[in-house]
């Protein structure tokens, strides 16, 4: 049976993400023990962002496996796992849309500002 391409695609965006995740995971624990040996360890500063990085990796590693599971799962057909990854990408693409949105909203209220010429323009932050 034939692959819809739908399928590769969301395959390879979960594999993709697990990877960046492993990457991002594995990038926090080095800079967590880094802070940790370092000469300063026993600030409480240091040992809050030690704390910080190492729970963050953890839990990138723990969003890797699932990533990965959800990858392995996808093109075998299961429903579970369609519709897990997809929610979990759209869920991903809304903070950027927003964030894209949201500027193209300033950028228009500074390139054409009202008409009236009493009224102040206000960029929202």
């Amino acid at each position: 049976m034939e692959r819809p391409t739908n399928v590769a695609i969301i395959t390879f965006l979960m594999f993709a993400g697990g990877i960046v995740l492993t990457a991002a995971a594995v990038s926090l624990l080095i800079v967590g023990a880094i802070i940790a040996t370092a000469g300063d360890g026993g600030e409480p500063m240091s040992v809050a962002i030690t704390g910080m990085t190492v729970g963050a990796g953890f839990v990138s590693l723990v969003l890797a496996f699932i990533f990965a599971c959800l990858g392995m799962a996808v093109p075998d057909f299961h429903d579970w796992a369609r519709t897990a990854s997809t929610s979990a990408i759209v869920a991903d693409l809304e903070p950027g849309s927003r964030s894209i949105l949201s500027s193209a909203n300033r950028f228009w209220a500074a390139t054409f500002p009202p008409r009236d010429k009493n009224h102040k323009l206000s960029l929202r932050p």
